[in-house]
């Protein structure tokens, strides 16, 4: 990492040069940044330096063709090549801010209809443990809310009052909760998960364009501490359904026939979780939450912010073209802001090489009649950065999108 500083960097006084190969072609622009009214030399920038042999052939170029004999343009056409590239690192260091841009239509929704249902179609699928896709889906009636194919629909899914202290304007909410996870029929006394998933297929080609660096915001009420089941692990998770490409199997031939390596998807869901730590599990003094982030390069989750009471939290994760995940939260509804990011990485070792939509977890002991936690989820919305800034501030008209 290169730091532009005035006071590590000699500056030169006299004229540019802006020859291939310059030696002091570092100092030009430190010096160039010190004239320079927004002051970029403070910048962190990755990799500058492995831009520099490639930024000084591009201006040696420019010399050559266009004859620039003027310092004023010289300075002019080396600050906009070292703008675009300070700019570009900037953005996939800690990706787009999610909920700038221009709202995604069809997906996501606001859950203002108060005519809002659902329609279950049990028995659930559950095809992470047996394989087992039980069709039809279970669908809300505007079908912009889904059952997965891989896990099945959480036991109650209802639009409710929304809670005190949300989004300005806002009168419903969706409530989501669980009892028997698994295998339907089947008691396993171990933990189990079925998910909620915001339908992408109003969208063309089912996914979001990772040029238009996407992201979504849904804002989350955290239970009183006293309303969660009552077991130290994860409760609740905010996912987003990812692929990346990797190697297929070796296919074998002959001749005009020998068959190389193939690519084929490989879905993934990196997110958060919401940890529930229980005064009643004996290692614990009092009951605590916090927020976990998946994941690291190497598959491990990190930690986040601490939960200390009731209330709404703001969530969000941007995508940026060079297919790294940007993780963003916060207490409360305000707007997210650069201040409220957690975490980027490239999870598994993974390059994001689409982003299709989001879903919730939810999370129970599975011993055939305990409740989960109850989680209330509202707007779920996406974004594209594309376009003229609009911060997620959650209503938009009273409409559905």
């Amino acid at each position: 990492m290169v730091k532009l500083s005035r006071s590590l960097i000699p500056i030169r006084r006299n004229r540019l040069s802006l020859s291939h190969g310059s030696p002091d072609l570092l100092n030009e622009i430190s010096f160039l940044f010190s004239n320079w009214p927004w002051r970029l030399q403070n910048l962190h920038v990755k990799g500058l330096h492995s831009g520099l042999n490639r930024l000084s052939e591009i201006c040696d170029r420019m010399r050559n063709k266009m004859a620039l004999k003027s310092i004023v343009m010289r300075q002019l056409v080396l600050f906009s090549v070292v703008s675009i590239f300070v700019f570009t690192s900037a953005v996939f260091a800690q990706g787009v801010v999610p909920g700038q841009g221009t709202v995604v239509p069809k997906i996501g929704d606001d859950f203002e209809d108060e005519s809002w249902t659902y329609t279950y179609n049990f028995p659930k699928s559950s095809s992470n443990i047996d394989e087992q896709v039980r069709r039809p889906n279970a669908f809300s009636s505007n079908r912009r809310m889904l059952e997965s194919d891989y896990r099945g629909t959480p036991d109650l899914v209802k639009r409710v009052p929304a809670p005190p202290g949300g989004i300005e304007g806002s009168t419903g909410a969706l409530l989501m909760q669980t009892r028997i996870a698994g295998i339907p029929g089947r008691i396993s006394m171990e933990m189990q998960q079925d998910d909620l998933v915001i339908n992408p297929r109003g969208i063309p080609g089912n996914a979001l364009w990772l040029a238009k660096n996407p992201s979504f915001v849904v804002r989350v009420y955290i239970p009183d501490f006293d309303e969660f089941e009552d077991r130290t692990g994860s409760t609740f998770g905010i996912r987003a359904d990812c692929h990346t490409l990797v190697d297929d199997k070796p296919k074998f031939g002959f001749g005009l026939f020998n068959r190389k390596n193939s690519r084929k998807m490989e879905p993934y869901w990196p997110g958060f979780f919401v940890q529930f730590n229980s005064k009643t599990d004996g290692r614990n003094t009092e009951d605590s939450a916090s927020i976990l982030i998946r994941c690291d390069q190497n598959g491990r989750e990190v930690a986040g912010p601490k939960i200390t009471k009731q209330g709404w939290w703001t969530f969000g994760m941007s995508f940026t073209p060079d297919g790294q995940v940007h993780y963003y939260a916060h207490e409360g509804i305000k707007d997210l802001t650069a201040a409220d990011h957690l975490y980027s990485s490239f999870p598994y070792g993974y390059k994001c090489e689409g982003f299709h939509s989001c879903f919730f977890n939810i999370t129970t002991f599975d011993d055939g009649k305990t409740w989960s936690t109850p989680w209330v989820i509202d707007d779920p919305t996406f974004y594209y950065a594309d376009g003229p800034v609009q911060m997620a501030t959650g209503r938009r008209n009273g409409t559905v999108r």
